[in-house]
This record gives C-alpha cells, sequence and structure tokens, in this order.
C-alpha cells in the first residue's frame, strides 16, 4: 500500500511540475503580448515601441517625429536616440507613412511604422509668372531674389513661405536667356517643380560644352568613346559630370546620334548637345 501510495504521490508531483511550466510559459508569452506594439516588425534584439499608432500634424510648430517613440534593447537599455524616422507617401497625399529603424549592437536591424495624417495640408507649390527677370549677380540665389521681388511664390503645403529651401538649375537657350527649373522638396518628400524662361540682365560665367567635330566618322569595328568628342568649359569648378544618352554599335554601318548632358560642379548649370556619329567601312574594305 505505501508502495502504490509513493507512486500516486510522484504522478501527482510531475503533473504539477507540467502545470506550474504551463503557467509559466503561458505568462510570459501573455507578457509579452502585452508589450508588443501594433505596427512593430521583428528583426533585431531592440524593441521598438510606440505610444500611438497615428500622428496627426497641421503645420502648427514643428513636426517632432520622435514623440512618443521608444526603444529598448535586449539588456532592458534606453536606446530611443539610435533610432531614425523617415517620411516616404502613403496612400494619399495627406496620409503619410513613417519608417523607424534601430539597429542592435551586433547590427540587426529593427523596423517599425506609424501613419502620419496632414491635416488641412495641400502639398507643396511654386508659382511664378510665365516669364521672369533677373540682373546676373541674382543668379547666385535666384529663388530668394524671385520670391523678394514678389516675382515667385513657394510654399510648404501649410502656407508658410518656403523660397529660401528651393533648388534650382539653369540652361542657356539664347544670349541673356535662360530656362531655370526650380524644385522644392518638403519635410513629407512631397516635391513641387517649375520650369520658367528667364532673362537675365549682364554678363554671366555659362557652363559650355564643345564639340570637337560635327560629325565623328568611325570605321567599322573600331572603339567608339564618346566623351573623346566632347570639351567641357565649367566655371563652378572641375567636378562637372557627363550623362550620354544613345548607344552607337561599331559592329554596323549606320548613322547614329548621341546626346551629352553634363551637369556643373556645382549642380546648378546644365548643358546639352548632340554629336551624330557615322560608322562605315574604310575604304578597301569588303
Amino acid at each position: 500500500m505505501r508502495r502504490k501510495m509513493n507512486k500516486t504521490f510522484a504522478v501527482i508531483g510531475a503533473a504539477a511540475a507540467v502545470l506550474l511550466a504551463a503557467v509559466l510559459i503561458i505568462s510570459l508569452w501573455l507578457g509579452r503580448q502585452q508589450t508588443k506594439t501594433p505596427g512593430e516588425e521583428p528583426g533585431g534584439t531592440v524593441r521598438l515601441e510606440f505610444e500611438n499608432e497615428t500622428v496627426h500634424y497641421d503645420g502648427t510648430g514643428a513636426l517632432d517625429l520622435m514623440e512618443g517613440v521608444h526603444a529598448v534593447d535586449a539588456d532592458g537599455g534606453d536606446v530611443t536616440d539610435l533610432v531614425t524616422a523617415v517620411v516616404s507617401a502613403g496612400d494619399n497625399i495627406t496620409e503619410k507613412r513613417i519608417r523607424y529603424s534601430v539597429f542592435s549592437g551586433d547590427g540587426e536591424e529593427t523596423v517599425g511604422y506609424r501613419q502620419l495624417i496632414l491635416e488641412n495640408y495641400m502639398g507643396p507649390t511654386i508659382e511664378t509668372a510665365d516669364t521672369l527677370s533677373l540682373d546676373a549677380e541674382e543668379l547666385s540665389d535666384p529663388a530668394v531674389h524671385l520670391s523678394e521681388s514678389g516675382q515667385m511664390t513657394v510654399q510648404d503645403g501649410f502656407g508658410k513661405d518656403a523660397a529660401d529651401q528651393v533648388t534650382w538649375i539653369r540652361e542657356k537657350t539664347a544670349p541673356g536667356t535662360y530656362d531655370i527649373t526650380f524644385t522644392y522638396v518638403n519635410q513629407f518628400s512631397d516635391t513641387a517643380e517649375r520650369t520658367v524662361p528667364v532673362a537675365v540682365n549682364g554678363e554671366t560665367e555659362d557652363l559650355t560644352i564643345t564639340l570637337l567635330t560635327d560629325e565623328a566618322e568611325i570605321p567599322l569595328g573600331t572603339e567608339f568613346d564618346p566623351e573623346d568628342y566632347l570639351e567641357i568649359s565649367d566655371p563652378t569648378g572641375s567636378a562637372s559630370s557627363v550623362q550620354v544618352t544613345g548607344e552607337v554599335d561599331t559592329e554596323r554601318e549606320g548613322r547614329y546620334s548621341v546626346y551629352y548632358t553634363v551637369i556643373s560642379s556645382d549642380r546648378t548649370q546644365r548643358a546639352g548637345v548632340l554629336l551624330k556619329v557615322e560608322v562605315a567601312r574604310r575604304q578597301g574594305m569588303r
């Protein structure tokens, strides 16, 4: 009888241990579920926590993308200051997505998202007359000069002036006349762009392209390097960039076109030119 009772107590003890382990596992799982924030994605030992899934902004004051955001590492330490936040496009102009990213010490990334709702937001705008005028010295900062003279209005989407954040690039179309493209990208990654002809009074230093020949003649089967036929004069420096559009098949006779687009070192001037190329057999070749 005593052996049977001992065996019964042993079975009961084992069952109790299993039950206790199950309770502990369930409690741990529930605890993790309670601390997991909607929108959090796995991918590292750092945990992202959001007080709110949606951020609302009406243009009043500064937008703080980190408000209500916390990051905790595997040891429970606060690493919120390591989080980066980037706004990207959403379903429409007033709904954006905020992407949060943080790396653990071993390089694992944790990513989370929140929705950004913009209230009373119309998107950025650039407004000008159909033609504009500037003095040559004003080309150093045309957007600000045009804004101050009332020839241009740039707004951030909430009715605030943003002329000092506009970038531009000019391309000479005739002596004293340029097409200037103004571009403004606001903090929500929305873009406004306008290209307008501008009459410039005074002497300017312009990016220029010179072709070494009006038409290149390439023997069939030889190598063609498009930059061998180009000279660039860049008053802003020596780091101008060249983009070549068009291909020349030197294994096939024919006439080809290559278009060069050159951007000045300071990225404020653009110039383009077309090179005609003829690939032909040498005399005497069959």
